[in-house]
Parts: C-alpha cells; sequence; structure tokens
C-alpha cells in the first residue's frame, strides 16, 4: 500500500515554528548560565585559603609538630583558627592583628590511637557564627611506637689466625631486659649467612663464622624486632692475620766467640713490617736468646755459649697483631776452636804538636802486633785525667781509633788508650803516658770559642736536625790598637757535624755564630755526635760532643676507614629524587646503590680520589609505601653503609560518580502524531581535580548548582529537537 504524503495543516506550522524558537532559547541558555556562574564565583576561586603542613607519619601518643596557615585579609579578617586530630586532641589560634594578610601558627599535634586513616582537620573561621569558614585536612598514617632496642656483638678472637674461626655472639636488650623474641641476621662483609638466630632466653644468640680470608672483614649482626620490639644493629670488624716469611741466616761455620744469628722477617702486602721478636733454638730445642725485631730484622750474638761441634739453628718468630707466628727452615752451623790471640801493642799520639792552652786536642791510637802489622778490629776506649772519654771508638781499617779532647789549660795531664781486644787478637794499653799542654805565646793573637751541640736524646725519624752554636770570649786584643776594638764577639768560619761511629761528616757556614744541619739518620744504635769547629783569624778551633740513641721507628697498622651513606632526604614518593653520598670507600672503586626489602637497583656510581661516590636518581614508580633503607656497597671493597628511607602513597585522583539528566516532556497540543521515544541526555563525566587543601562552602554551591543548570537544559534540548524533527517529518 502506497502512502501519499499531504501538506501540514496551518496550525501545524505555527506549532513547528514556536518549537523552533524554544530550541534556540535552549541552546542560548547554557551560555548565559555559565556567564553569570562565572560572574558569581568569588575573586579567590581556586586559590588555597586554609593550609596544613605535616609529615602525614605519626606515633601514638608522640606529639608530632603541624603548622597551620589561614589568609586574613583586610577584606575578610581571620577570627579564629582551630585544628582537630581526629578527636583525639585539638587547639585553636587567633592573630593579634587581623587582616595582616596571612595568619600562622605552629604547634604540637598528639594522636593517641594507631590507625591508617586519621585526619587532621583545619577551621578559618571569618564570623563569629561560623557562617563563613573555609576549610583544610590532611590524612595522618599514626603507627603504634615500638620500643627501642640495643644490640651489642662481641668477637672471640677480635684478631685470628688464618683458617682459625670466629664467634660471633651477639645480646640484644631493652630498658626493660633482655629481648627474647626475633631473629638475628649475620652477615659478614655485606654478605649475609644462611638462615638466621634466633634468641635465647638471656636475649643472647651466636654464630661460628670459619674460613675467613686474610685481611679485615666486618660482621654485621642485625635484629629483626617484633611486634613490639624495634630494629637494631651492630657492626665489628675481624682481623685475619698474615702468615710472614721467615728467613735464618746463619754462617756456616764461625769460631764460638764470633756466633752471630740473624732473621729477616717479610711483610705480606699491605699489612706492613712485622713486629715482634725472634727467638733462635737448636736441634735439642734449646732456646739461645732472644731478640727484637728492628725494620724486620733480628740479630742476637751468643760469643762463647756454643761449644765446638755441629748445630742445627732455627728460628720462630713470634708474631704480632698483624702476622702469626711461624718457624724458620734449619740450618747447620759448625762451632771451630778459636785461634790463639796475637799479642798486641798501642801507642798514644796527641795533635797538634806541640799542644798549647786553648788548642783542641785530637787524641790518635795505632794498634799494631808484634810484627807491626795494623789490626783491623776490635775497639779503643780513650780516659783523660782518670776518666773515660765517650765510649769505645772502632779501628779504622789503617789500625787507628781518635777521640777529640776539649782544650785545656797549660799543664801536665794522665792520658790513655786502651785496646779490649778480639777472638784473635789480645788487648793492650798505654797506661801512664801523659800530655804536655803549653802556655801559648803572647804573639798569638787568638780567643777561646765555646762550642755548644744541640742533638735530641733520642732519634726515631729518618732525618734529625742538629744546631750547633759557637760563642766567643773577648780575652785578647792586638798589641796595635786601643782597647776600644777587641776581638769580634761573634766567631766566623765554619762547623763539622758527623755520627763518631762511621757516620757522614756534614759541614755548614756559621750564620751569626749558628749553623743548623738536618742530616740522615744512622741505622739504629747509641752514638757519640761530635761537632767541629774550624776556627778564623780571632778564634782557634774548637768542638763539642753528645750522646744521642737512635731507635727503630715506630710501625703503624693500616687503618680501614669506616664507611658512610647519606641522603639528601629521608622522606620521599615515587618519582621524587634523593641525593646518594656514600663516603669511606676505595677511591676509583664503583659502589652500588640498592634500595631494600624488596631489592631495587637505584644506579652505581665510581667513588672519587678522596673515596667519595655521589649518586642522585630519582625514586622508581611502583615502590611501596612505608619503611625502607638504601644500601651503598663497594664492588672491589666489599665495604657498605645503609640509611633508612621512608617512602610516601601516590597522589590518589578522585572521580565524581556519572550523573544521568532527567528526562525532559514538553507539552503539546494534541495532534495525531507519534510520540517520540524518551532519549537519556549523554553521559557526561566531570573530572573534579582534587582540591589545594582547601575550598569555601560557597564554591562548592556555585559549583553544583552551575552543573545541575546545564545538565537539565541539555536534556531540554534534545528532547525538543527529537520532537520539532518529528512534527517536521
Amino acid at each position: 500500500m502506497r502512502t501519499r504524503r499531504t501538506s501540514a495543516p496551518r496550525s501545524t506550522l505555527h506549532r513547528t515554528s514556536g518549537l523552533r524558537r524554544v530550541a534556540a532559547a535552549a541552546l542560548a541558555l547554557p551560555l548565559a548560565l555559565g556567564a553569570l556562574a562565572a560572574t558569581a564565583l568569588p575573586a579567590s576561586a581556586g586559590v588555597s585559603l586554609a593550609h596544613i603542613e605535616h609529615s602525614q607519619q605519626a606515633y601514638a601518643g608522640i606529639p608530632g609538630p603541624a603548622t597551620f596557615t589561614c589568609a586574613d585579609t583586610p577584606e575578610r579578617p581571620l577570627v579564629e583558627a582551630r585544628w582537630d586530630a581526629s578527636g583525639q586532641s585539638s587547639g585553636s589560634a587567633s592573630p593579634t592583628a587581623p587582616g595582616s594578610g596571612t595568619f600562622s601558627f605552629t604547634t604540637d599535634v598528639t594522636f593517641s590511637t594507631p590507625g591508617t586513616m586519621w585526619t587532621l582537620g583545619l577551621t578559618c573561621d571569618y564570623s563569629s557564627d561560623e557562617t563563613d569558614a573555609d576549610y583544610a585536612n590532611v590524612i595522618v598514617h599514626v603507627e603504634a611506637q615500638k620500643q627501642a632496642t640495643s644490640t651489642v656483638m662481641t668477637l672471640d678472637p677480635a684478631r685470628v689466625n688464618p683458617g682459625s674461626a670466629v664467634y660471633a655472639t651477639v645480646t640484644i636488650t631493652t630498658v626493660d631486659g633482655p629481648a627474647t623474641e626475633g631473629t638475628v641476621q649475620f652477615s659478614v662483609d655485606g654478605n649475609e649467612l644462611a638462615g638466621t638466630s634466633e634468641l635465647d632466653g638471656a636475649g643472647t644468640t651466636m654464630a661460628v663464622i670459619p674460613g675467613l680470608g686474610t685481611g679485615s672483614h666486618e660482621i654485621l649482626a642485625e635484629y629483626s624486632g617484633s611486634g613490639t620490639l624495634a630494629s637494631s644493629s651492630s657492626l665489628e670488624t675481624v682481623w685475619v692475620k698474615a702468615v710472614p716469611g721467615i728467613d735464618l741466616s746463619i754462617p756456616a761455620s764461625a769460631a764460638s766467640a764470633d756466633v752471630v744469628l740473624s732473621a729477616t722477617a717479610t711483610a705480606s702486602s699491605g699489612f706492613g713490617t712485622p713486629t715482634g721478636s725472634v727467638t733462635f733454638f737448636t736441634d735439642q730445642e734449646v732456646a739461645l736468646g732472644q731478640a727484637v725485631l728492628v725494620d724486620g730484622h733480628a740479630t742476637l750474638s751468643i760469643p762463647g755459649l756454643l761449644l765446638p761441634r755441629d748445630y742445627e739453628i732455627f728460628a720462630v718468630y713470634s708474631g704480632d697483631d698483624n702476622y702469626t707466628s711461624k718457624a724458620s727452615t734449619v740450618r747447620g752451623l759448625t762451632v771451630v776452636q778459636p785461634p790463639v790471640a796475637q799479642r798486641t801493642t798501642t801507642a798514644l799520639k796527641f795533635s797538634p804538636t806541640p799542644v798549647y792552652s786553648g788548642d783542641p786536642i785530637m787524641a790518635t791510637a795505632a794498634v799494631t802486633t808484634t810484627d807491626g802489622a795494623p789490626v783491623t778490629t776490635g775497639t779503643v776506649q780513650f780516659s783523660f785525667k782518670g776518666q773515660d772519654v765517650g765510649s769505645p771508638v772502632e779501628l779504622g781499617t789503617d789500625g787507628t781509633a781518635s777521640m777529640p779532647i776539649a782544650w785545656q789549660a797549660a799543664g801536665e795531664y794522665k792520658a790513655a788508650a786502651t785496646y779490649t781486644g778480639v777472638e784473635t787478637f789480645s788487648g793492650s794499653s798505654t797506661e801512664g803516658q801523659k800530655l804536655t799542654v803549653l802556655q801559648r805565646p803572647q804573639e798569638t793573637f787568638k780567643a777561646t770559642p765555646t762550642v755548644t751541640l744541640t742533638v735530641p736524646a733520642k732519634i726515631s725519624t729518618p732525618k734529625v736536625e742538629v744546631s750547633v752554636a759557637v760563642t766567643g770570649e773577648v780575652i785578647w786584643t792586638l798589641a796595635d790598637v786601643t782597647a776600644a776594638s777587641p776581638v769580634p764577639s761573634t766567631p766566623t768560619g765554619t762547623v763539622t757535624v758527623r755520627f763518631v761511629k762511621g757516620g757522614t761528616p756534614y759541614t755548614a757556614t756559621l750564620v751569626d755564630g749558628v749553623a743548623t744541619f738536618t742530616v740522615d739518620t744512622p741505622a739504629p744504635g747509641t752514638y757519640e755526635v761530635e761537632a767541629s769547629y774550624s776556627g778564623d783569624d780571632f778564634y782557634w778551633a774548637a768542638s763539642d760532643v753528645a750522646p744521642t740513641v737512635v731507635e727503630a721507628p715506630v710501625v703503624t697498622p693500616p687503618v680501614t676507614p669506616k664507611p658512610d651513606l647519606t641522603g639528601s632526604t629521608t622522606t620521599l614518593a615515587p618519582g621524587e629524587k634523593i641525593t646518594l653520598v656514600a663516603r669511606g670507600f676505595l677511591p676509583g672503586e664503583t659502589v652500588e646503590f640498592v634500595l631494600h626489602s624488596d631489592p631495587v637497583v637505584l644506579g652505581t656510581a665510581v667513588a672519587d680520589t678522596d673515596g667519595v661516590a655521589t649518586l642522585v636518581v630519582a625514586l622508581p614508580a611502583g615502590v611501596p609505601a612505608g619503611a625502607h633503607h638504601v644500601e651503598a656497597t663497594g664492588m672491589t671493597s666489599l665495604r657498605t653503609a645503609q640509611i633508612p628511607v621512608t617512602v610516601t602513597a601516590d597522589v590518589t585522583v578522585v572521580t565524581p560518580p556519572v550523573v544521568t539528566a532527567p528526562v525532559v516532556t514538553v507539552p503539546v497540543a494534541a495532534a495525531p502524531i507519534a510520540a517520540a521515544p524518551l532519549v537519556a541526555a549523554p553521559v557526561v563525566a566531570v573530572a573534579v581535580p582534587a582540591a589545594p587543601l582547601a575550598s569555601t562552602g560557597a564554591e562548592l554551591g556555585s559549583t553544583a548548582l552551575l552543573v545541575s543548570v546545564l545538565l537539565g537544559s541539555g536534556a531540554l534540548l534534545v528532547v525538543g529537537r527529537r520532537r520539532f524533527g518529528a512534527l517536521a517529518g
């Protein structure tokens, strides 16, 4: 069946025209209402008028600071600011001069009960009847306070021989006594030992750590804590000694009077020179004597102790804090019958010749055999006026030994030189010899100076400073000058200093009567240091002697620096950056930074010449909120250090529920037209951004009114267009 279309009646055309005018009005209504809403919003829309600063982390019963801020303008002066901690504590404050711009105050806030969603709120009241106010609030996570614990670890022994076990004993205590709950995790150089150790009733547990390598090792004991007890830890260092090398040096054969035993303790890399002592034994394990190591060497002289026969000798090193004890290999020694000593003759001479009053005197002894051959071994002791002068002097290769003697007044003095003898040469002396000092002729116009030698009584450094002062006495005047032109009071010339027993001579020129030397220190021993002044045109030559003892230098074991880790912050959220600085690591080594408990590698950095490694890194997304710690580990030294950090939660975006507009039916005069189906308005999802900590009640009401009007207008427009289309069709 075909349907024929006919023209609409005139009344229908009038209704169509009216619907068009309704549709146009509906289209214009949202724009007008939007403009009206924009002018109705307060000027401060979107600006935070109330603000709270708080860490959002707290412990139950422990006060924590919070800062509260309210806007306070002349147009809208603040009456009172009130805060409330979920009804668990509260307070208020008022500005002394309302209308100053901003009112802010800081106070302690206490949450008495643990919880994860407690609210800390602020009300900024601008009217006495609370009809005009701004609000702000923050969510605070409150944890139960745990009791502090103390972890104490002792290592037995703290210095151990290679291969020996170390016993680590840990005791966990609180202020109330021992902790009996929880476990202890032991780590060696950052590597955890398998399993954990349970605490006994005394709060104690122990771990046996075997087979550590040579050198320093860090032992870490970490107490896990419990539901009521906080975790704690203890870090101690154990030193595993090195095994030195011991070399024995003895002659293949020697006379009983000439037996000298020596041993050398060889250092290990990085452990310094061995100290302690060496004991020498025969094959029958009879101790022959003990000698102290000096620069790693020990020497023992045992003249006459061994009878002529064959021996097997070995040495045992005592060990020290860095080295274990060690025995040398056995070496053979044949002690032979000493030869018969030859007779000697000692002669004593003095220079200059003749000796005048005021002259420096040099005594020289010559020791020869009965056939006139020089004796080159042994020492000579000089004496003057019945008293020994200085220490015995070694004979030189020419068979002579010399000793300076201070100048003397004119007269006759008893002097002697005694050769003590050795195994092959008998002793001899010049007892009864005399020294004659003559009166100086008057034509010699010189004064006798005083030489003062200053040298430390004990020397333990590679070099030593020696000072010599030469002063004069004005006692002579020249015959052809007046008394106003005396001998100069400050001597000039040079001074020579040497250690008498074979030391190197050092010469310097006097400056204002003083000469200063920096000389090399000889081998350890007792010395007589001699200073000889050369003399000049007005002063005679002179000398001085001072004793000194050269000691072995003190060797200090190496000290391993303790690593440390610091951070630019201790609280951050995923995506925020933190600067980590690790100190006490090896220069040039790579340091790895890891976030725990679930390990997350943050990155690596290379330590500089001071052993400092720095890493700037953003916290990765997805890290759960809560307590963590960052650990820095040296990839070469295996040193570790750590700091605690707290990760806060990500910011949550709030999406309001979807609002469906109501269906609006427009009444129309009766007509034979089909009713248009009801159509729901499009669903509009309104994204409401997170409020900047506060918004006024007026703003919320204006926004809600605007949204409702817009949704209703949209629904009216849709329904009108549908009906208009139906009538037009």
